[in-house]
């Protein structure tokens, strides 16, 4: 919880920090108003729809990755089982089957651990994207939300839906990017116990 509130912070200096980089002024004409929050509201659906395509993409290539290193499981469990588990075969003798099984194994926990990160990054765009439209609405038009009664720019009417908007997206990418390191710790410290003992 308390990492999701520091990153939550880091986020919305980013978003503040673009904020005081633009030169601005406000407009009082109601009709304007609106415009500009239909505009922004459109930019924000965008990058929702980015965020959804980037979790999607993100998905089907972890799948993949997923797939891969259960197939390598199920087809290598005994050799896995015999030389780094029960250590009954020596690594050496295994070699044939295990060094190959052993390459795709981490080629699969790295494609998995590389999309993950770049995924997390480009989400984290979206997510900050968001948050600066939302900061400049809130900067320049304040009061405008309630006295026009248009919604928030994220979350509609409550302000508890946007900071929950993307955390979905946000803790899935950390949960496969730590995840895919420990199945390649998993492979890797059972390998070395077995090969230097």
């Amino acid at each position: 919880m308390w990492s999701l509130i520091t990153r939550r912070l880091k986020d919305d200096e980013i978003a503040e920090q673009a904020i005081a980089d633009i030169n601005y002024e406000a407009v009082a004409d109601g009709d304007a108003i609106r415009s500009l929050h239909k505009l922004l509201y459109d930019y924000v659906c965008k990058e929702n729809d980015l965020l959804n395509h980037r979790t999607t993409w993100f998905l089907a290539i972890q799948s993949g990755a997923i797939l891969g290193i259960s197939y390598l499981f199920r087809e290598n469990f005994q050799v896995f089982y015999d030389v780094l588990l029960a250590r009954t075969v020596s690594p050496g003798s295994a070699g044939a089957q295990l060094v190959p099984s052993v390459a795709l194994w981490f080629l699969c926990c790295a494609l998995g651990w590389l999309t993950a990160r770049a995924a997390r990054k480009s989400i984290k765009a979206g997510i900050i994207a968001q948050l600066t439209l939302s900061k400049f609405w809130n900067k320049y038009y304040p009061d405008e939300t309630d006295r026009l009664g248009l919604p928030r720019l994220m979350g509609g009417f409550s302000p508890e839906a946007d900071r929950a908007g993307a955390h979905f997206a946000d803790t899935l990418t950390r949960t496969m990017f730590f995840g895919w390191m420990g199945l390649a710790l998993a492979m890797a410290v059972p390998l070395a116990i077995a090969c230097l003992f």
